[in-house]
């Protein structure tokens, strides 16, 4: 298809694509806020439940933490990072700088989603972008 424009002229095409990445990107931001900012640090209502949980239950098992003297889960672990235990520990992530464990890895796995939708639409519409000029560039090396 043919795509004349004059220099200064913004089409309906672009207004889509510039509404949709910018929608994009708040979802990204939005889940790297809820990841940075809920926390799935150890709390005095969880240390009770493993109490609790450990005497109406024998299969559950529960230890020290060696760090920080704190009453824990087998699979809660602590982080050397942020210094605190960390209910269902995964990994410490260096890109938010943030624990994630059981109550922040749905918003951790969004982030990384939707930050590969966002990079994968860039690359389309550069792609696209650079495909359409290089046509460009061709007819008019041929006008010549």
């Amino acid at each position: 298809f043919r795509y004349n424009k004059k220099s200064n002229d913004i089409t309906f095409l672009e207004i889509i694509l510039i509404l949709i990445f910018s929608f994009m990107q708040i979802l990204v931001f939005k889940s790297m806020y809820k990841v940075h900012f809920v926390n799935s640090y150890l709390s005095d209502e969880y240390r009770l439940k493993i109490v609790v949980d450990e005497k109406n239950n024998s299969d559950i098992k529960s230890e020290t933490c060696k760090k920080c003297d704190k009453l824990r889960q087998v699979r809660d672990k602590h982080c050397f990072i942020c210094d605190s235990c960390v209910i269902q520990y995964d990994h410490h992530c260096i890109v938010l700088n943030s624990c994630i464990g059981k109550y922040n890895y749905k918003y951790y796995f969004a982030f990384i989603v939707q930050s590969f939708i966002l990079v994968s639409m860039y690359i389309f519409v550069n792609a696209i972008s650079i495909l359409y000029y290089i046509t460009e560039l061709r007819v008019k090396i041929n006008k010549l």
